[in-house]
């Protein structure tokens, strides 16, 4: 940020991201793309060597030197505050929000994808002075998705417009005066048995069938089951393994059905991952998530996120009469509390059906 009179000057600059190899830290910059738009590989700058140092660089000065570096590499490229679109800003705001704040390549993948996908094509042509909160709460009540991605682009809008109020770009952020889109309740974003068998008989055919029937019939978190190797699965024991959880109780091993092993056994094994994306890698959950939207439109069922595959899993297992205790164990939790208070809308049922059984002793 520059001052020039009065009037403020807004910097453009290409992104980056910090990268830390063994002992030394790197700044990763981001070289764009050439005249047949293949993408140029980055530029990695040893932050050590760059500064001159006998020793390591710590992570302040990584970010620092980023930066730096991003300044540097688009220097003299200004836009005059009343100017600025809302795409344009956005773009400025992540670059330097995701270096200063060194976010994972997943956040930062997250945050760019909503940006350019959504926010940029519904309110990036607005001058950043002039979008209203009006414009904004008619963006988020009005898009078709699901009610945790909204909230996800809600906190985008309102950091990067909180950060424009702190560079002097604006006087007061509109997000003051927009209504934060409130999380589902519990009981909400589920599927039923009816509804869980129209999504899997419709999308059977599918590539990615099996990644769906074992979320269904698991409960496995996002971050379990897409990062799954092929070393945590045991076909001939009808057994998966988590072995990556970030909590004891969710180090633990689930029991599939026999059908279940015998269509991850048509699975193809060209690397370590169960479910690798096109490119080989681990899929994202916005990916999933994205894939799941698109399979249930195709099948015509209720909108839902991939977490609410593991509700709906969790559901159908206390539907059907599996112990409290049972249920916590298959999903990792360390007790039954929670599971109480989220799925409190099938507990009475089954409170109903046990009084209904006593009629039996009489």
């Amino acid at each position: 940020m520059r001052s020039c009179g009065s009037a403020f000057f807004l910097e453009v600059v290409m992104s980056g991201h910090i990268q830390k190899k063994g002992d030394h830290w790197y700044c990763v910059i981001e070289r764009g793309r050439d005249a047949n738009n293949r993408r140029l590989p980055p530029r990695w700058v040893s932050v050590r060597k760059e500064l001159g140092l006998n020793k390591p660089a710590g992570i302040m000065q990584a970010r620092e030197l980023l930066i730096s570096l991003l300044a540097e590499k688009q220097k003299g490229t200004f836009i005059k505050p009343n100017e600025i679109k809302v795409g344009e800003y956005l773009d400025y705001w992540l670059s330097t929000y995701g270096a200063a704040r060194s976010l994972s390549q997943n956040t930062l993948l997250q945050y760019e994808q909503a940006i350019r996908l959504h926010l940029k094509p519904a309110l990036g042509d607005v001058k950043l002075q002039k979008l209203t909160p009006l414009q904004i709460q008619n963006y988020l009540n009005g898009k078709p998705l699901s009610r945790a991605t909204v909230i996800v682009h809600h906190n985008i809008l309102n950091t990067a417009f909180k950060k424009a109020v702190e560079w002097e770009l604006l006087a007061r952020s509109p997000m003051d005066r927009v209504l934060r889109p409130q999380p589902s309740k519990p009981g909400q974003g589920y599927w039923n048995e009816e509804e869980t068998n129209k999504f899997l008989s419709a999308i059977k055919e599918h590539p990615r069938y099996p990644l769906f029937l074992l979320s269904l019939t698991t409960g496995m978190r996002a971050g379990e089951i897409l990062p799954l190797t092929w070393e945590d699965v045991n076909l001939k024991e009808n057994v998966i393994h988590i072995r990556n959880s970030k909590t004891p109780a969710g180090i633990r091993s689930i029991d599939i059905s026999p059908r279940v092993s015998e269509v991850l056994s048509g699975l193809e094994r060209n690397g370590g991952l169960v479910f690798p994306s096109r490119f080989g890698n681990v899929i994202s959950t916005p990916n999933a998530g994205r894939i799941l939207e698109g399979l249930i439109i195709k099948a015509g069922v209720r909108r839902i996120t991939f977490h609410g595959l593991r509700h709906t899993h969790a559901s159908i297992m206390l539907a059907r009469g599996m112990e409290l205790k049972e249920v916590a164990e298959r999903l990792g939790h360390s007790n039954t509390i929670t599971l109480q208070k989220t799925y409190a809308h099938v507990l009475p049922r089954k409170r109903k059906e046990a009084a209904t059984k006593m009629d039996d002793l009489y």
